[in-house]
C-alpha cells in the first residue's frame, strides 16, 4: 500500500491515477485507497481461477486507467458474480476473453473502449443469466405489456395469468375499447379458446427471452460473431433437438437469428421459415434483402397495441411476426404474414423523404387509387386474397406491394404487375416468388380435417 504520510506528490507523467489518490487537495482518498483493498480481497477470493485473474488483472487495469473508482469496484464485483453463474463454459470463455483484450489494450485504446465493451460484457452477462432463470428483470416490457392489460381491465390478462377467474371478479375489459365489456360466458368461451395457444408459458418465456432479445438488437450489427456463439450456446438450447438444428441450420444458411417465445412452436413451424427464405434467395439471388432477425411472439407489446400480426424494420432488417403457420393458415385471414414482411424489406422505396417527396407521393397514392381501386381489388381477389387484406392493400402504396406479394402470382395480370411495377417500383422479380409448400401443406392438412 502507498504510503502517504511519506509522499506527497508524484509527476503526472509517471503515475496519473497515483497521484490523483495521494494529492492533499484529492478529498476522500482514504476512502478510495480503503475500497481499493476491500475489493482486491473479495476478488481474491472468487473460486474460479481464470474470472479471478481475469478480473483481478482487469481491475489492477482500471485502478490505473479510469476515475469514479468506488462505483466501479462495486460494479466489477457484481459482474464477477454474474460470470460465476453462467455454466456453459463457451460463454463463459466468450465473455472473459472480451475482457482479456481490455487488458491487453494500450492505455489510448483501454480508455476509448472501456465502457462500451463492459457495457456489453454486462448486457450479454445478463442475458444469458435471465435466459437461464438465474435472476429476472424486476422490470421489463412483457411486465409492462401484462400492466397495460391489467389497467385496462382486459380479460386477457386472466389468460395470461392461466386461471378462470370467477364470475364476480373476472376481467371484463377489452384492450382496445374502453366502453364495450365481456359477459361471462364470452369469457368462458374465450378463455377456452386460448389455452391451446399456451399464453402462460408464452409469457414466462418472454420474460426470459427479453434481455436476450435487447442484447441482439443492440449488438448484433456491432459484434455479430459474439452474438453467433451465444444464441448457438444458449438459445438454441431451449428447443427440442430438431427445431434447434433447423434454426441453427437457417442462421448458417441465411445469416437470420430466429427468436421465438411461442410456447406452441412446431417443427413444422420452423421449415415453414426455412422454406420462405429459400425462396426468397432462389428467386431474388444477391438482390433479395433476408432479415437479419426474425421474432416471434404472440404476446408482443406492439404488435397487440396496434392490432397488428408482423412489423418490419428496413435499417436492422428485422421482422417481428405474432405467429406462423397457425396465422397463416387461418380461415379469417389465410395470408402469409412472413412474405409480406419480407417485402417490405425488400421494398427499396421505404426511405425518409422530404416535404416535397411526401405531398408527392400521397397526391401520386390517392389519384391512382381513385383511378384504379376497383380494379386492384379484383385483381387480388383473383390471386386468393380475401376481402380484409383487399382493403388493408389500399391503405398505401408500400401494402398493396407487400399484400401482392402474398397473392397467387400466376392469377396475377401483366397490367397489374407493370402497374406496380413502373408505378411503385416493385421490385419485379418479386412476381416469380412460388408458393411456400409447407403452408400449402398445412392448408390441405386442414381441408382434410375439417372435411371429416
Amino acid at each position: 500500500m502507498i504510503n502517504t504520510k511519506t509522499i506527497t506528490h508524484i509527476s503526472e507523467e509517471v503515475a496519473p491515477f497515483a497521484k490523483r489518490l495521494i494529492n492533499p487537495e484529492n478529498l476522500g482518498s482514504s476512502r478510495v485507497l480503503n475500497k481499493i483493498g476491500e475489493t482486491r480481497k473479495k476478488l481474491d477470493l472468487i473460486k474460479d481461477e481464470n474470472i479471478k485473474n481475469c478480473f483481478s488483472s482487469l481491475y489492477e487495469k482500471i485502478i490505473n486507467e479510469t476515475n469514479n473508482i468506488e462505483n466501479l469496484s462495486n460494479g466489477i464485483l457484481e459482474l464477477s458474480q454474474k460470470i460465476e453463474m453462467i455454466e456453459n463454459k463457451a460463454t463463459k470463455e466468450l465473455l472473459l476473453d472480451e475482457i482479456k483484450k481490455l487488458i491487453q489494450a494500450n492505455k489510448k485504446d483501454f480508455r476509448k473502449d472501456f465502457s462500451n465493451k463492459m457495457e456489453f460484457i454486462e448486457t450479454a452477462t445478463d442475458a444469458v443469466n435471465i435466459m437461464n432463470k438465474k435472476y429476472m428483470n424486476v422490470k421489463s416490457e412483457p411486465r409492462e405489456f401484462y400492466e397495460w392489460l391489467n389497467k385496462k381491465n382486459s380479460w386477457f390478462t386472466d389468460v395470461i395469468d392461466g386461471e378462470i377467474k370467477p364470475q364476480n371478479t373476472y376481467r371484463n375489459g377489452y384492450a382496445q375499447c374502453k366502453k364495450e365489456k365481456m359477459d361471462y360466458d364470452k369469457y368462458l368461451k374465450n378463455f377456452s379458446k386460448t389455452k391451446r395457444m399456451q399464453i402462460p408459458e408464452t409469457f414466462q418465456n418472454n420474460l426470459e427471452l427479453e434481455a436476450f432479445r435487447k442484447l441482439v438488437d443492440e449488438y448484433n450489427f456491432f459484434n455479430p460473431d459474439s452474438i453467433c456463439k451465444i444464441y448457438n450456446n444458449e438459445y438454441l438450447n431451449r428447443h427440442p433437438q430438431e427445431i434447434k438444428e433447423i434454426f441453427k441450420r437457417i442462421h448458417d444458411t441465411y445469416g437470420t437469428l430466429v427468436i421465438s417465445s411461442n410456447a406452441k412452436l412446431r417443427v413444422d413451424d420452423a421449415k415453414y421459415i426455412e422454406e420462405e427464405l429459400k425462396l426468397w434467395k432462389e428467386t431474388g439471388k444477391d438482390r433479395a434483402i433476408l432479415p437479419n432477425v426474425i421474432n416471434i411472439d404472440f404476446l408482443n407489446k406492439q404488435l397487440n397495441q396496434t392490432e397488428a400480426d408482423g412489423n418490419a424494420f428496413n435499417f436492422s432488417r428485422k421482422i417481428n411476426l405474432k405467429d406462423l403457420l397457425d396465422l397463416d393458415v387461418s380461415s379469417k385471414y389465410s395470408s402469409s404474414t412472413i412474405r409480406h414482411e419480407i417485402n417490405h424489406l425488400n421494398d427499396r422505396t421505404i426511405k425518409p423523404e422530404n416535404d416535397f417527396e411526401r405531398l408527392f407521393n400521397y397526391i401520386h397514392w390517392q389519384i391512382n387509387k381513385i383511378l384504379h381501386k376497383k380494379e386492384w381489388k379484383n385483381e387480388l381477389q383473383n390471386a386468393g386474397i380475401n376481402d380484409f387484406y383487399q382493403n388493408y392493400a389500399l391503405k398505401n402504396k408500400y401494402e398493396l406491394k407487400s399484400v401482392t406479394s402474398e397473392s397467387i402470382m400466376v392469377y396475377l395480370s401483366k397490367k397489374f404487375k407493370n402497374q406496380l411495377v413502373y408505378k411503385f417500383k416493385m421490385q419485379p422479380w418479386i412476381f416469380d416468388l412460388k408458393p411456400n409448400k409447407i403452408r400449402l401443406e398445412e392448408i390441405n392438412r386442414k381441408l382434410e380435417k375439417e372435411a371429416h
